[in-house]
């Protein structure tokens, strides 16, 4: 279970960058989400190891999407302090790389092609 593994190394990740602390004024504090990006990206995170735990891989890989969706956005609007962009970004992409949706069996096409023993042209 990698996969499992790394949703929470990204919970990690996330709950460090948006967490809150006493800062000491001669260390500068460390670059952190807000609050509210921080628990958005979580419970998404939250929501990909769900369905991987309930056997649902195509779940999986669309919330690993949505999560790597917002990401980006959040980078985007400048909401990702510039430290946490590339970790961030690999840990979401790594989690979107590793969840698998099976391809599903093709559908059995009824009513197709020629049927066995209708003649036509017969009793003319």
């Amino acid at each position: 279970m990698r996969v499992r593994v790394l949703s929470l190394a990204l919970c990690a990740v996330v709950a460090v960058a948006g967490g809150c602390g006493n800062h000491r004024a001669a260390v500068p504090p460390r670059p952190m989400l807000a609050r509210a990006l921080a628990e958005r990206l979580a419970t998404l995170s939250d929501t990909v190891a769900a369905k991987l735990t309930t056997g649902d891989g195509c779940g999986a890989r669309d919330a690993a999407r949505t999560l790597e969706q917002q990401t980006m956005k959040a980078i985007d609007r400048g909401e990702v302090p510039r430290r946490l962009r590339a970790p961030l970004l690999s840990a979401v992409g790594d989690l979107v790389d590793r969840t698998q949706c099976p391809p599903q069996p093709p559908r059995e096409q009824h009513g197709k092609g020629k049927h066995k023993g209708h003649k036509h042209g017969e009793g003319d």
